[in-house]
């Protein structure tokens, strides 16, 4: 019975790993650097990545989407701080984000993006300033509230990360993550 028992989860766990909530992206890999194309005009071309999420949770109603460098610092504030590359809300049936999303314009109107750090509101690929390599979290966070609910909450595009991160706190029902690196001194591909 124990043995059984066992095999029963091994499978239960196995399955849930199989089907979990998980972020990919056709342009690179989790752990891989990401393409010079993708990084910001001063190194690149500024273009969105291809991503895509599976198997969300079952109660999700809408998406955010985080691109953050892990690494950047400021003059200002030297202490660790997060830079959001990118903060866009997408509806529960969109599942992707094509490559170069700013020149798509049937997906590109049905997205809702807030500012990033430099106070834009759209992406601002990876520019770091030195020549370290950096960390991008990319994250989706599936959420149990749709994009109308949100902005009846409150959700504009003027909101900043912390801002946005305090919306949705609450409702927050699963998170899927990839990281990628890019060091400026990368070539352009």
């Amino acid at each position: 019975i124990m043995y059984k028992k066992c095999v029963m989860l091994g499978c239960l766990c196995a399955w849930h790993v199989l089907f979990a909530f998980a972020l990919n992206s056709h342009d690179f890999k989790s752990g891989q650097k990401i393409p010079a194309k993708y990084a910001c005009h001063k190194y690149g071309l500024n273009l969105t990545p291809h991503l895509h999420w599976t198997h969300p949770p079952k109660q999700t109603r809408s998406y955010v989407l985080f691109v953050e460098d892990l690494d950047a610092r400021y003059a200002k504030q030297p202490q660790a701080r997060i830079d959001p590359q990118w903060v866009v809300f997408i509806p529960r049936k969109r599942h992707t984000l094509p490559h170069d999303l700013m020149h798509n314009p049937s997906v590109f109107k049905q997205v809702l993006m807030t500012q990033n750090l430099k106070g834009h509101y759209d992406y601002q690929g990876p520019c770091a300033t030195d020549d370290r390599m950096h960390r991008y979290l990319f994250t989706v966070f599936a959420l149990n509230q749709s994009l109308n609910r949100l902005q009846k909450k409150g959700l504009n595009a003027s909101m900043d990360r912390d801002k946005v991160l305090q919306l949705i706190s609450r409702h927050i029902v699963g998170t899927a993550q990839m990281t990628a690196l890019f060091r400026h001194s990368q070539k352009k591909s």
